[in-house]
């Protein structure tokens, strides 16, 4: 009987992928360590080759190497002074924590536990393996340290070899070495109307003694020269204008008598001065025809700076504008000011820039232009027709022309006589109004009243007023030409 399965891996299946599994697990380890190793092996041979520069550097000013005591104390400081090591690394374990100072060089047989070796090479004295007095030297050296990933021993052997003479020359005189300074810091600050440029104190290992050097540059320009050395100066100054930017710059060395250390120099400390803001503009308006052109007034900004300005319009019928693009304070702003019975109110802001800073926008100044409405002229044409059945007289009154935006507004006045009344009245019977926003003319009608509303004989009138209005606002031009039409007598 075949069984058959349909879920799960046969136990063939899984110790196969364990396997697999435990396989690539172990190979990824060992290169991660063999990469480890390769770094460190790296690290060493750049320490051994840096110390053996070291080691050549001092047999050429002495003519002998160093004991091994002297190559060997503990204090890497103590070692990197005496031989002028450029760097301390090349005395530390390559996973010395920061801060460490413990000489990583020893003496002795180089292996896996004592990996890093300075010993001599042919020179089996004691002055070259003590150190009992100030004159003891080594004719030669090797240096040794041990490689993890093969496994073997790399030497670097002395380039030279000292000649032993008869009688000891005179110990040539070691200059001393003055070790460099930490990186100084400055700060940028205003003192009145300068920048300033302020140091912080460096430490020198005594004897040595700090000194410093500043120098400077304005809206990115070329660096000065640095100024002198000096210990106790604290600070530079220049002067310093609204809207510049100043760059200040310290190094600082120690320096024992005649000989001194490398410079180290600080980072740039940046200082720009704030713009101050002017005061508000007046704005002034022109108007030629249909256009107002608006105007701020001139601007003082300080020197180095220069001015702009931005505009705002806003109308009584509900519009507010946006401010315009920042221009140069000298430059208008025109607005077509043709639609009567408005009033256009323009702000002005100015500020003060440099290519470095600007200054806040100023208040604002104000100024407004309302924009007249025209008084109608002329005298409208009248027509007079008397209604069917003879219930009513119309006038029709041709409307005067008025800008696109304000409408006419009329005053008349009806006259009847002649037997004729109106509302029990005759004569001129009083002024009515009338707002007129349809079609091209206006039918006046009179009902005069009675029992015989329309006799033969009566006589009627009309007088007008025409003007334009701004329905809006209000706004409304002066009363036009008043016209009366000829007295009308029913003849039927």
């Amino acid at each position: 009987m075949r069984l058959h399965y349909n879920n799960g891996f046969t136990l063939i299946e899984v110790l196969i992928v364990s396997t697999i599994i435990v396989i690539a697990t172990s190979v990824t380890t060992v290169t991660y360590l063999n990469v480890q190793k390769d770094s460190r092996d790296t690290k060493k041979l750049a320490s051994a080759t840096s110390l053996a520069e070291s080691l050549e550097r001092f047999f050429e000013r002495n003519g002998e190497y160093p004991p091994v005591a002297s190559v060997t104390d503990p204090n890497a400081v103590t070692v990197k002074q005496m031989l002028d090591v450029p760097t301390l690394n090349s005395l530390l374990h390559p996973n010395a924590p920061s801060g460490s100072s413990v000489n990583v060089w020893k003496t002795g047989t180089t292996s896996t536990t004592n990996q890093f070796t300075y010993t001599p090479n042919t020179d089996t004295s004691d002055s070259c393996r003590t150190l009992s007095s100030s004159t003891d030297a080594c004719m030669d050296y090797k240096i040794q340290f041990y490689k993890e990933k093969t496994g073997t021993v790399e030497t670097i052997y002395s380039r030279y070899k000292a000649v032993v003479a008869t009688t000891p020359p005179p110990a040539a005189p070691i200059t001393p070495i003055v070790s460099q300074p930490d990186m100084p810091t400055i700060t940028a600050t205003l003192s009145g109307s300068n920048a300033v440029g302020t140091r912080s104190n460096v430490s020198c290992t005594s004897p040595a003694t700090a000194q410093y050097a500043f120098h400077s540059r304005s809206n990115d320009g070329a660096w000065s020269t640095y100024t002198a050395w000096n210990g106790t100066t604290a600070s530079t100054s220049v002067p310093a204008n609204q809207g510049g930017k100043y760059d200040f710059q310290v190094k600082a060395r120690c320096i024992d008598g005649a000989t001194s250390s490398s410079e180290a120099i600080s980072s740039e400390a940046v200082y720009i001065r704030p713009v101050t803001t002017p005061a508000a503009p007046t704005v002034a308006q022109a108007t030629t025809s249909t256009t107002t052109t608006f105007s701020a007034s001139a601007v003082t900004c300080a020197t180095g700076t220069t001015a702009e300005v931005q505009y705002k319009l806003a109308t009584d019928w509900g519009y507010v504008g946006d401010w315009t693009m920042p221009r140069p304070s000298t430059d208008t702003h025109i607005i077509n000011t043709e639609s009567e019975g408005y009033e256009y109110s323009e702000e002005a802001q100015v500020r003060c820039k440099s290519n470095y800073a600007t200054s806040a926008w100023s208040a604002s100044g104000t100024t407004s232009y309302i924009r007249p409405v025209t008084t109608p002229g002329g005298a409208p044409s009248y027509t007079v027709v008397m209604s069917a059945g003879a219930t009513d007289l119309v006038w029709t009154v041709i409307k005067p022309a008025c800008h696109s935006s304000v409408v006419p507004g009329l005053y008349y006045n009806y006259y009847v006589g002649n037997g004729w009344t109106y509302n029990g009245a005759s004569g001129w019977t009083g002024w009515r109004h009338v707002i007129v926003t349809n079609g091209g003319s206006v039918n006046i009608r009179i009902f005069p009243t009675g029992s015989a509303q329309f006799t033969a004989g009566g006589t009627a009138a009309v007088a007008t007023e025409w003007y334009c209005i701004n329905q809006t606002t209000g706004r409304k031009s002066s009363i036009g030409p008043r016209v009366q039409t000829p007295l009308y007598t029913y003849n039927p």
